[in-house]
This record gives C-alpha cells, sequence and structure tokens, in this order.
C-alpha cells in the first residue's frame, strides 16, 4: 500500500480541499456518496437525452449536478485565495474572455486569419504567443515543406 501525506487545508460538508506531497496544487477531496451521486445524475441526464433530446427532467438534472460542481468550485477556489494559492488552471468564467473559444470566436479567427494571409502576409511571419502554459511559435508561410501538404487542415 502506497502512505501518501496530505495537509488538509479547508472542510466544508462532504468536501476537503487537500494539499497532498509531491504535488504543485491542492485537490479536492469529496467523500464517496456525494460523487457517486453526482456521477449518477450525470450519467442518468446523459442517457435520456441521447434518447430524448431536449428531455427536461435530464436537464434539471444536469443543472443539480453543474450547480452542485459549482459549489464544490467555489469553496476550492475561496480556500486556495485564502491562503495565496494561484489556481492550477485559467478561470473559465462566463464571459466567453477565458477558456475555450466559442464556434463563433473560431470563426472570427479564421476570418481574420484569412484577411491577414491575403493583405497582409509576405513570405511568412514567425510568431511567439506567452500563455500560461508556455509559449506557443506560430509559423505561417505562403509555401509548406515538400511531401507535408496533406498534413494541413482547409480552412
Amino acid at each position: 500500500m502506497m502512505e501518501n501525506e496530505a495537509r488538509v487545508l479547508a472542510v466544508g460538508g462532504n468536501v476537503a480541499v487537500t494539499h497532498l506531497d509531491g504535488r504543485a496544487f491542492p485537490g479536492v477531496h469529496v467523500q464517496g456518496d456525494t460523487f457517486a451521486g453526482l456521477r449518477a445524475a450525470l450519467a442518468g441526464a446523459a442517457g435520456r437525452l441521447r434518447q430524448a433530446p431536449g428531455d427536461a427532467e435530464a436537464l434539471d438534472d444536469l443543472d443539480y449536478a453543474i450547480g452542485e460542481m459549482t459549489l464544490l468550485l467555489e469553496f476550492y477556489e475561496h480556500t486556495l485565495a485564502e491562503r495565496g494559492v494561484e489556481r492550477p488552471y485559467v478561470d473559465t468564467g462566463t464571459s466567453g474572455e477565458a477558456g475555450s473559444m466559442s464556434d463563433a470566436e473560431i470563426r472570427q479567427f479564421v476570418t481574420l486569419l484569412k484577411r491577414f494571409a491575403d493583405l497582409e502576409l509576405d513570405q511568412f511571419a514567425h510568431w511567439r504567443v506567452e500563455t500560461p502554459y508556455g509559449p506557443v511559435f506560430v509559423d505561417l508561410s505562403r509555401r509548406c515543406l515538400p511531401g507535408t501538404e496533406e498534413a494541413y487542415d482547409a480552412l
């Protein structure tokens, strides 16, 4: 049996924020019955929505599960903030400013990229974009390496 030490940073109801030795960030400990209930609500809703998209009861179960998970996340974030610990993720919020891009944002990005390629790009452009996960390097060119054209997705 593996033994690890964990510091309990906060306890609230059926959840605790803990920090395992060797991990950069704290985690969330959820009581098994609470976790099983959330999983059952999500699995049941998914099954009903596959059979009847728009099923109101399934959507209510999803709303319940999301609400419960939101409470857990808020407790976690509050605990980290009290201790001056950064979150191990980017805040996705509801504003659309962070997190995954919406379909509309992706379409706008592709439109602007095409416009850049049409009006601004001469032979090539090399960009470095800083992200919370490290730099991303972007290379734009009017030519690809021989034999690699099939590796590119058309936009």
